[in-house]
């Protein structure tokens, strides 16, 4: 056996122990579970890479251990994934349970020979020869290392604390090397014998994450990992001698028989437990004082905690703060916090670092403190209160428990404010006169901060207080305000009904003034002379009676337009749409036209295809709308035709009213389906139009969704032609 193939197992051993340590310090901390359950996977491949090479003369037995082997190191990809998320505080995701699913695959596929079968010897090991699902399974591992990487870049660029800055770059450099020089393990799976560098990869990870650990307060379990480098230092300060004696007393007197070996054994191992507890001692009052810095530049700690307290009005800060001072000046275990309750005299938990005490556990505050110690500003010393028996058996009991060493009053002039619990050092050393001096200023220092950071939050509260009256007085108001502005707008809105009940009632008495006027007057004047004394001949009666029913017609025609008006005027005016035959209708409408075109002269004509989608629409209305627009043309149409078209295009039905009539000019064009507006050739043409038929064409075309009516084109003396558009509905196939 030689350095090389102990190298893994040595490995192997810091590994687990460090991975152990961070473990039993927060076994419920998830980044110290997951970092357990990594370091115990390159543990496994470690150690079973020893046993692998101290059996490689037997290749049987070298296959069964690198069998082992992988079994650890398929889960060592996704296992460092999860410490990934743990540590950038991530949920677990996808990627990772695929991961474990993948690690799962590859251990079932790694005791086959299609993973790994034959062995390769070369000058410094042995190692199974890489198959197919080797290949696949560095693509798994290369893939999870770079994405791990990946994320903790992503987490080191969002850093803003400097503390977890360090311990990221701490992190991500050995888990670097770890990642570069590992696995080149691998390459002897692939015939290519080289130095086993790797397994120095478990031993350079161990040694930069306890770096981290002490020095940059990684994972927590800083002080466990400095007393166990404490205990191991004296255990092989204390081995070595003891072996050395063995070995020397082996050579001069040949120890061979049994209880001469016993003997020897025992008289060396005795002297060694008795020394072993002077020699851990020493080596902690070494490490504390030039190692743990125990010795501190009271001017530097005093700067360093003037400059951190004026900068914060924060008591959970200024707390934060001082804790952090304490334990890198001190090295105390523990540090906490107790606020004092002046009406009931009551001492509350209101910082706690390491003490093992409910954080809510509340204390009846013993009269000794304020008489003995908090009133003159010194620091209260359980040894002292135990030796001059001046405090209750009570309070000395609360403070054993606690396991509290120092306790230093927050003091302001006839205030108090609390007290701070201070521990036993790391090293068991007592605490000094120049320590209690450098606690006392410390307190004074903290005091005062406390007391600032008390006096804004009271202030905050008051101002808090009034914003909250200011916004409660702002609600109401805005409530007052909206309720005037909702009964304003109820006014406003029957304001703007009134108005339009007020325009229409002029529209009907200008329409009434203007339009019904004439045909009364006409059928009056026409049934006086029916009636009169005069001898009428049969063809003037005939006339006289004709006369009557066409203005009777025209009369009724006003009043049904006059209503329509009225009706679409209205907010209740809503049309009910559904799916309407168009073809049929415009066939009706036009065969209902051809007697009143034929009394004129003029063609009226049909041209649509054989075929029509149905459309969405009102029939009653749209009929109304079409007819109103056919009236129109044969009114204004003195010779040629009327055609009515219609055609279908991408999801619409085009109706077109084509004439030959008089036409409309361009400006009169603009305005012609606003309310009583009438061309101005039409109104020579026919002085009875009431300029509301195309009024109510667009108010009913509008109102269907989709749907549009305009003037396509128009030109004086050569004719109009006005296009209604209309959605069809999309037949079923």
């Amino acid at each position: 056996m030689n350095f090389v193939d102990v190298m893994p197992l040595i490995s192997a051993i810091f590994v687990f122990i460090l991975g152990l340590m961070v473990f039993l310090k927060n076994k419920k901390a998830r980044i110290n579970f997951t970092f357990f359950i990594h370091s115990l996977a390159i543990t496994a491949w470690l150690f079973c890479t020893f046993m692998m090479f101290i059996n490689q003369g037997d290749v049987e037995k070298a296959i069964f251990w690198d069998r082992f082997v992988y079994a650890s190191v398929v889960f060592i990809p996704v296992l460092m994934y999860h410490f990934g998320l743990a540590f950038v505080k991530k949920k677990r995701n996808f990627i990772l349970y695929a991961g474990y699913i993948f690690s799962f695959v590859f251990l079932l596929l790694s005791r086959t020979e299609f993973f790994v079968d034959g062995i390769f010897e070369y000058r410094w090991g042995v190692h199974t020869k890489a198959q197919f699902f080797h290949h696949l399974f560095l693509i798994y591992f290369v893939g999870y290392v770079i994405i791990w990487f990946f994320e903790m870049f992503r987490y080191y660029r969002k850093l803003k604390s400097s503390i977890l800055r360090q311990q990221a770059k701490y992190v991500f450099l050995g888990f670097l090397l770890l990642f570069t020089i590992g696995p080149l393990a691998y390459l002897p799976a692939y015939g290519i014998g080289v130095y086993p560098f790797s397994y120095f990869s478990g031993l350079i990870f161990t040694i930069i994450l306890s770096y981290a650990i002490i020095t940059q307060r990684l994972m927590d379990i800083k002080i466990v990992l400095r007393r166990s480098f404490v205990f191991i230092i004296s255990f092989i300060a204390v081995l070595i001698p003891a072996f050395l004696t063995r070995f020397l007393l082996a050579k001069i007197f040949g120890l061979s028989d049994l209880p001469i070996n016993l003997l020897s054994d025992f008289i060396i191992l005795v002297p060694a437990l008795i020394i072993f507890p002077r020699i851990k001692k020493y080596f902690f009052q070494i490490a504390n004082e030039y190692f743990f810095s125990s010795l501190y530049d009271s001017r530097q700690v005093v700067a360093k905690l003037s400059a951190e307290l004026q900068s914060t009005l924060s008591a959970k800060e200024i707390y934060e703060s001082i804790t952090q001072i304490l334990v890198d000046s001190f090295h105390a275990k523990s540090v906490g916090f107790l606020a004092y309750d002046s009406k009931n005299k009551t001492y509350s938990i209101a910082k706690n670092t390491g003490f093992k005490i409910a954080n809510k556990e509340v204390f009846k505050g013993d009269r000794d403190i304020y008489r003995i110690y908090t009133k003159q500003g010194k620091c209260i010393v359980t040894e002292e209160i135990k030796n001059s028996k001046q405090g209750s058996d009570e309070l000395l009991k609360l403070l054993e428990s606690m396991g509290v060493e120092i306790m230093v009053p927050l003091n302001t002039k006839n205030k108090t404010l609390g007290l701070i619990a201070i521990s036993a050092k790391e090293s068991g050393d007592i605490y000094g006169k120049k320590d209690l001096e450098m606690l006392s200023i410390i307190g004074n220092q903290a005091a005062i901060s406390l007391e600032n950071a008390l006096l804004y939050g009271q202030v905050n509260k008051q101002k808090n207080k009034l914003n909250k009256f200011n916004r409660e007085l702002q609600e109401r108001v805005d409530e007052q305000t909206k309720e005037i502005r909702k009964k304003s707008q109820v006014l406003e809105k029957n304001n703007i009904r009134l108005k339009k009940m007020l325009k229409m009632r002029g529209d009907f008495l200008n329409i009434a003034s203007h339009q019904l006027r004439t045909p009364v007057a006409v059928i009056k004047g026409m049934a006086d002379v029916l009636s009169g004394k005069e001898k009428l001949t049969d063809k003037e009666k005939k006339r006289f009676l004709r006369g009557i029913i066409i203005k009777s017609k025209k009369l009724a025609g006003i009043v049904h337009d006059i209503l329509s008006v009225t009706e679409m005027d209205s907010d209740k005016f809503t049309l009910k749409v559904e799916p309407t035959d168009i073809k049929l209708l415009l066939e009706r409408m036009v065969e209902e036209k051809q007697l009143e075109a034929k009394d004129k002269k003029i063609k009226l004509k049909l041209d649509i295809p054989k075929q029509l989608p149905l459309v969405l629409a009102s029939e009653r209305y749209l009929e109304q709308a079409i007819v109103n627009l056919i009236n129109n043309a044969l009114v204004y149409t003195e010779k040629g035709s009327v055609t009515v078209k219609a055609s279908k295009e991408k999801g619409t039905v085009l109706i077109q009213i084509i004439d030959t009539g008089i036409g409309i000019s361009k400006k009169d064009a603009t305005r012609l389906f606003d309310k009583f507006v009438r061309a101005r050739n039409a109104t020579s043409t026919y002085t009875d139009g009431t300029g509301l038929g195309l009024f109510i064409t667009k108010k009913i075309i509008d109102g269907h969704k989709n749907a549009k009516v305009w003037i396509e084109k128009t030109q004086l003396g050569k004719g109009t032609t006005f296009t209604i558009s209309l959605p069809s509905v999309k037949q079923k196939a």
